[in-house]
């Protein structure tokens, strides 16, 4: 199969949560993701992190795939896991104190 037509890991879970992924993104971290690559390497923490937990290291693309399928259905959850996994790669990175940010209207 050629590079062109190969599904990335990235274009998988664009296409499964891709948008509810942005939304959190954008209204929790700002722009903390300088380029491409940072995206990219986020992506890649979340999907690892999902195989280690969820399927205790032994998924192939196909089962993250229907499993990102099913967390879409209940966009509540979905926003928690994902939520979960971006503060864990920003900690790991260093990045968490830098980026988070509170959303307007919400006071400590």
């Amino acid at each position: 199969m050629s590079n062109n037509t190969e599904e990335t890991v990235v274009d998988i879970v664009d296409e499964a949560i891709g948008d509810i992924l942005e939304e959190l993104l954008e209204k929790y971290y700002g722009d903390n993701l300088e380029s491409e690559e940072d995206y990219d390497e986020l992506i890649y923490n979340i999907v690892n992190s999902i195989k280690k937990e969820v399927f205790r290291g032994k998924a192939d693309v196909a089962e993250i795939r229907d499993f990102l399928y099913r967390l879409r259905e209940k966009p509540h959850i979905a926003k928690l896991v994902l939520s979960y996994l971006i503060g864990n790669y920003f900690e790991k990175t260093g990045g968490l104190a830098r980026h988070a940010r509170i959303p307007e209207g919400v006071s400590i």
